[in-house]
């Protein structure tokens, strides 16, 4: 079928220009491969190489114009830079030279930029690493005083119960203890009152009231020293040679001791009601 019965797309022009070019091609024969198709040209092969083939398109046509040959060159990236460079100074090979050393030399710059820092981050990575071991060093750290603090919190508990059982027992051991001060107490009250009743005839009832009102201020042998001390001072006949016959002490009206034997001793002493 005739393609230029048609109205041409930019998509069919590829197929268009190949027919074009290759008018041969239904007897096997191939002149040009299409490469790409731009605006106003097609980029083709052939046997000899490359070429441009110029082309216009009016509306269902489309005709085929000047070819001019091209050289399409596969190179790197340094030597690309290396054309342009020569490029920039009009093919001066002694500019271009200069420019594709400095180029060459920003290169081994940037290599050694590259290399410094990856040795830089060599570096910091290793001091990471450093850090982490550090941290769990630390960590392992904490955990063991945090048990050492454990167990010591478990030792103060401890501590304080048996506190808590020594401040019970020595509560109960004063408790005790003030029983048995009240109980020596009383007896040596006891005590006391017995000297003092001994004595008691030796004294005046002023004497009496007076020592029973110290009687908690001294200890036995004090208060049997005071109450002795106290009956030498108002009779001082305890102390003298006794007769044969005993003599009976007696209170008289007045407070005065009266000391008499036999009988009548007995009859003053019981007639107003016994000694006072």
């Amino acid at each position: 079928m005739d393609k230029t019965l048609f109205r041409l797309s930019d998509s069919e022009k590829a197929d268009i220009l190949f027919d074009l070019l290759n008018p041969n091609f239904n007897e096997g024969q191939v002149d040009y491969l299409v490469c790409d198709v731009y605006d106003d040209y097609a980029l083709c092969r052939s046997k000899e190489g490359f070429a441009r083939v110029y082309y216009s398109k009016n509306e269902d046509n489309v005709s085929v114009g000047e070819m001019v040959s091209v050289k399409i060159v596969d190179v790197t990236e340094t030597e690309y830079a290396a054309l342009e460079a020569i490029k920039a100074t009009n093919g001066s090979y002694e500019v271009a030279k200069t420019a594709f050393e400095d180029n060459q030399n920003k290169i081994v710059e940037l290599e050694k930029t590259v290399e410094e820092f990856k040795s830089s981050q060599e570096n910091y990575q290793n001091s990471i690493d450093s850090k982490d071991k550090e941290i769990a060093e630390y960590k392992e750290t904490i955990t063991g005083l945090e048990a050492e603090k454990a167990e010591f919190n478990s030792k103060v508990v401890e501590f304080e119960n048996k506190i808590a059982e020594i401040e019970k027992a020595n509560s109960e051991l004063n408790s005790v203890n003030s029983e048995l001060v009240e109980f020596k107490k009383s007896i040596e009250t006891e005590k006391k009152k017995a000297i003092l009743d001994k004595y008691e005839q030796y004294l005046s009832e002023s004497m009496v009231e007076e020592l029973n009102s110290k009687i908690n201020s001294f200890s036995v042998e004090d208060f049997k020293k005071e109450v002795c001390t106290a009956a030498v001072e108002s009779d001082n006949s305890i102390f003298e040679k006794r007769d044969s016959e005993p003599k009976i002490v007696y209170k008289n009206e007045s407070g005065a001791k009266v000391t008499t034997t036999g009988a009548i001793g007995l009859i003053e002493k019981y007639k107003n009601g016994g000694n006072k």
